[in-house]
């Protein structure tokens, strides 16, 4: 029935099904049974009903019991009337109803309660409850025996024309029909479910979820997000999420950060950048800070100052992966300026490049001055003049060079090489200087000069080593190699060839001919003839004739100056067959019958003499006649010049 009263006190109120329906509601009235076909139904109250023929009226909830259970009939309001208007007792009226509505396709929802079912016929005296239209709605107590799900008390609002278009927009009681709906974890127990809850007070919890924050034990955490738990200690974070970290201990980790405005003054970390942002800020205490106003910036530490004008002191190391600084670039393995200075530490253990424009790339590549770990250098160009190093040999390349002050230098110019000093020593087993034109090298033994014009000048030198070398002090000079030695005293000891086209050696001189400086003995090179003013042989060889300050000869013929001076020849039995000696002619053979005559002159008459002689004179001139000897023996005769003859 209809309980009318202003004010309702009751221990218990018992509900058909254990739901009951706060909402707008009133009871069928008439004398007749109302069908199940009938679209006009009478109310005992009709006050607060409305229509509407837009489909957007209020849907009425009509619950039907029978011996077979429960029916629910929906049914749509077009309009609402009252029997008397103007009564203020009589609340009676007419409502005007699509019977057995549904107007959406068949949905579950706790909320709503029970399916619909077709137009059933009522009685009157039969309660009918407004499911709201659109924009308001009802509160619903649901204690069903038979559901596991209650009790709780849901607050609906109504959202469509649609039977099923209802919104819950709370519930207070068992939440396991809602679990996992919004922020409802999957086993809620009871609680308290609603889009937006507004507390003046005092919240006390020991663990629970607003807006998915899950609170238990005392921390806060969203999903795994964000967690607030201030039991933590040490290294664990008191305030932590994907991106964000603070530990007890005060340590703060994060991938992007803000303190102020965007687009202003602020504290900004981007990921990659920090940004601080003020017109004015001051960082630390009176000893150690950062400070910046007006443009200007400075920063004070134990050992670091940087004052307003921008001069440093400091006192330590600097440490930095790169950077730039006055225009010098710094990374992890180079320092450099531009392309003119590098240095550069992980490249041939470590190299300096410097030049003009662009450094070298090498030790004999590019224009500059380079150095690297292996040792190998070059200062100057890579293919011209230059000091150079290349792991094994120095090379020193210029058409002009000075090493050393105006008293001891090395010098080269003009194809000219000068070294000068008063205590020069070179000592290498190998080493070049000059150009391929003018250079001093020495190696295997060797020592190597060579220039148009070459000036050593210093009173004490030593080039070479122990094996080889070119030396002098006090007025002396030695030179010695493996086939070579000068000593300090002027001997020459040597193994070889000398070979000169001209020149002069103890007066003589060397061209085509050996000649001396007197002019008095020329050797002739291209003849093989031997002249000479005054030319004195005390004994050897002359195309195979033996002679000494005594004899000439050669075989069996011998020109003798000795006592028995003559000219004697021996046959192959080294017999003399022929002597031919002061004041003798004789014939000599080889039987005993030989005989000998001592000796016969021809006379100034042309007479033979035993012991006479011819004489000749300017006015009567020597002639000898014809001789003939009719002999077959050897022959030996002498022609003897008398001294004093007229």
């Amino acid at each position: 029935g209809t309980l009318r009263t202003t004010v309702f006190e009751k221990e218990s109120v018992n509900a058909v099904g254990g739901q009951l329906y706060v909402a707008n509601s009133s009871a069928l009235t008439g004398s007749t049974t109302i069908t199940a076909a009938a679209t006009t139904m009478s109310v005992v109250n009709v006050s607060g009903f409305t229509g509407s023929y837009n489909n957007d009226g209020e849907i009425l909830s009509i619950k039907k019991v029978s011996d077979t259970g429960f029916a629910t009939e929906y049914v749509l309001i077009q309009s609402a009337s009252r029997d008397e208007p103007s009564s203020d007792t009589n609340f009676a009226g007419k409502l005007y109803a699509v019977r057995g509505y549904s107007g959406s396709s068949d949905a579950d929802s706790s909320s709503l309660g029970d399916s619909p079912s077709v137009a059933q016929t009522y009685e009157p005296g039969q309660v009918i409850v407004s499911t709201g239209r659109v924009g308001t709605g009802y509160v619903r107590i649901n204690a069903n025996p038979n559901d596991s799900a209650t009790p709780y008390i849901d607050i609906v609002e109504r959202t469509g024309s649609g039977i099923y278009d209802v919104s819950l927009k709370a519930r207070l009681g068992d939440l396991s029909g809602v679990a996992d709906v919004g922020a409802v974890p999957s086993s809620p127990g009871f609680g308290l479910y609603s889009d937006n809850v507004y507390l003046d007070g005092t919240i006390s919890a020991s663990a629970g979820y607003i807006g998915q924050w899950n609170i238990t034990s005392g921390v806060l955490k969203y999903a795994d997000l964000f967690k607030l738990d201030p039991t933590a200690t040490g290294a664990t974070p008191v305030i932590s999420s994907s991106n964000f970290k603070v530990t007890s201990t005060g340590e703060m980790t994060s991938s992007k950060a803000l303190v102020g405005s965007p687009t202003g003054q602020r504290i900004s970390f981007d990921g990659t950048n920090i940004i601080m942002s003020s017109s004015k800020f001051y960082l630390g205490g009176s000893s150690q800070y950062i400070s910046g106003s007006n443009g200007n910036l400075e920063i004070s530490s134990s050992g670091f100052y940087l004052d307003n004008a921008g001069n440093v002191t400091l006192s330590g190391s600097i440490f930095a992966s790169d950077g730039t600084i006055g225009g010098w670039t710094v990374d992890s393995d180079e320092i450099k300026s531009g392309t003119t200075f590098i240095l550069d530490s992980d490249s041939s253990g470590g190299q300096l490049k410097i030049g003009y424009g662009t450094a070298p790339t090498a030790y004999n590549s590019g224009n500059g001055v380079y150095f690297d770990g292996t040792g190998k250098a070059l200062i100057g160009s890579g293919s011209g003049a230059r000091i150079q190093f290349d792991g094994t040999n120095l090379i020193l390349s210029s058409s002009k060079f000075f090493l050393g002050d105006t008293t001891n230098f090395l010098s080269g110019s003009n194809g000219n090489i000068r070294l000068s000093g008063s205590n020069v020593t070179i000592s290498t087993p190998t080493f070049f200087m000059g150009n391929s034109t003018n250079f001093l090298s020495g190696s295997g033994g060797n020592i190597r000069l060579s220039g148009s014009n070459v000036t050593i000048s210093t009173p004490t030198f030593y080039l070479g080593s122990t094996a080889q070398y070119v030396s002098g002090s006090n007025g002396n000079i030695e030179i010695s190699s493996s086939n070579f030695h000068l000593t300090n005293a002027g001997d020459v000891t040597m193994a070889g060839t000398v070979t000169a086209t001209a020149g002069e050696i103890g007066g003589f001189t060397i061209g085509t001919d050996l000649t001396s400086t007197a002019g008095t003995l020329n050797l002739r090179g291209s003849t093989g003839q031997i002249t000479g003013s005054d030319a004195l042989f005390t004994g050897g060889q002359i195309a195979g004739w033996t002679f000494n300050t005594a004899s000439f000869s050669k075989g069996g013929i011998r020109l003798d100056a000795t006592e028995t001076a003559g000219m004697y020849i021996k046959d192959s039995f080294l017999q003399e067959v022929v002597t031919v000696a002061s004041r003798s002619m004789f014939l000599i053979g080889a039987a005993t019958d030989e005989t000998r005559n001592d000796s016969f002159e021809l006379d100034p008459t042309g007479q033979w003499s035993s012991s006479g002689y011819h004489m000749g004179t300017a006015a009567s001139p020597l002639t000898i006649p014809s001789w003939s000897f009719s002999s077959t023996g050897p022959i030996s005769h002498s022609i003897t010049y008398r001294s004093g003859s007229a």
